[in-house]
């Protein structure tokens, strides 16, 4: 889907596309080509990794639309997400309907979302966001909120710890 997408953008010269992480399991021609052009930038360091989401225009994250991976699509939260909704910066959410993140960020209006797997639907979200200044700072205003609460350290660990209790409460009757 990246690869797709950053095909895509090569004729749009107002949105590069800037992918940071763990290697991905592209072909090895492919994972040379992205990284001379810039495509792919590698493992940064925590504090550096928020350094460059604070200063992008926004953050991108993406669900794998392959049926075979439906019940890990319905069930996972990647933690990007965290990670971008604390750095108030707009997200772009790409996936299938039924993701979790898909349907918290559309509940919370935190992100704009695509739920097909066309690039060119993320694209019309880029250029919405680049025409809609005041969408973009809604959506980082609502991100950080989202940060703040719902999927803060203490709300999340708080949730844990209820859970773990309610199970073990009726082992102990």
């Amino acid at each position: 889907m990246l690869l797709q997408l950053a095909e895509a953008l090569k004729d749009h010269t107002h949105w590069d596309l800037v992918i940071y992480g763990k290697r991905p399991d592209w072909p090895a021609h492919t994972i040379a080509a992205a990284e001379r052009s810039g495509l792919y930038r590698g493992f940064l360091p925590f504090e550096q990794l928020r350094a460059v989401l604070a200063a992008a225009d926004a953050c991108l994250s993406v669900m794998s639309f392959d049926p075979d991976l439906e019940v890990m699509m319905r069930t996972s939260f990647t933690t990007k997400v965290l990670d971008y909704c604390s750095a108030g910066r707009p997200i772009l959410m790409w996936g299938p309907p039924f993701c979790s993140p898909i349907r918290l960020l559309q509940r919370r209006q935190a992100a704009l979302t695509v739920t097909t797997p066309d690039p060119a639907r993320v694209i019309a979200c880029l250029e919405r966001l680049e025409r809609d200044h005041r969408l973009s700072a809604d959506l980082g205003r609502a991100a950080l909120a989202l940060a703040d609460g719902e999927l803060s350290h203490a709300s999340i660990h708080g949730i844990f710890v209820r859970e773990i209790q309610r199970l073990l409460v009726p082992a102990a009757s």
